[in-house]
C-alpha cells in the first residue's frame, strides 16, 4: 500500500468519525456550524471512497 493511499484511508477514517458527531451535536444543540462541518466531512468521505475504490487504469484492466 502506498503512502498516498494510506493517507487517504486515514483521512476517510477521521471524516467517518466526524460526520455522526457533527450532525448529532447540531441536532442536540440547534447549531448550524456542525451541520456545515458534517456536510463537508460527508463530501470528503464520499470523494475519498470513490478515489480508493476506482480502478488504477489500463495497466490493471489489461491483466484480467
Amino acid at each position: 500500500m502506498t503512502f498516498f493511499r494510506s493517507l487517504l484511508i486515514l483521512i476517510a477514517a477521521i471524516a467517518l468519525l466526524l460526520v455522526p458527531y457533527s450532525f448529532g451535536h447540531a441536532l442536540s444543540n440547534h447549531h448550524t456550524n456542525p451541520v456545515i462541518t458534517g456536510s463537508i466531512a460527508l463530501v470528503v468521505l464520499v470523494s475519498l471512497v470513490f478515489l480508493l475504490t476506482r480502478r488504477r487504469g489500463h495497466a490493471d484492466s489489461a491483466r484480467h
